[in-house]
């Protein structure tokens, strides 16, 4: 158990970090969170976010480190040369409806 509990700890105070380097605005992350903006900075100042509250914003996180991944493979496809023509995507999907049918 007690690596959980260490791997917690370490992941909570990455945030004020993650949260700097993020796209999201921190208001973003107020909204989300429903709070003022100023229990906001507090706790971002002293790294003392309750559980939901972390859990609230790794979800925010979790979806810019999605696109993000999404994006970068997006580039690599395309360094790759594996890259389509929107007619060609279309017809794939096409067939595949076609097939389900």
């Amino acid at each position: 158990m007690y690596p959980e509990v260490s791997n917690y700890r370490k992941f909570v105070a990455s945030l004020p970090n993650r949260i700097k380097n993020s796209s999201f605005k921190s208001l973003k992350l107020i909204e989300k969170m429903g709070i003022s903006k100023a229990t906001f900075y507090k706790k971002l100042k002293t790294n003392s976010f309750s559980i939901d509250e972390v859990e609230k914003i790794s979800k925010v996180l979790y979806v810019e480190e999605l696109i993000d991944a999404n994006i970068r493979k997006g580039e690599q496809d395309i360094a790759e040369g594996r890259i389509y023509e929107g007619k060609e995507v279309l017809e794939k999907l096409r067939k595949q409806l076609q097939d389900r049918v």
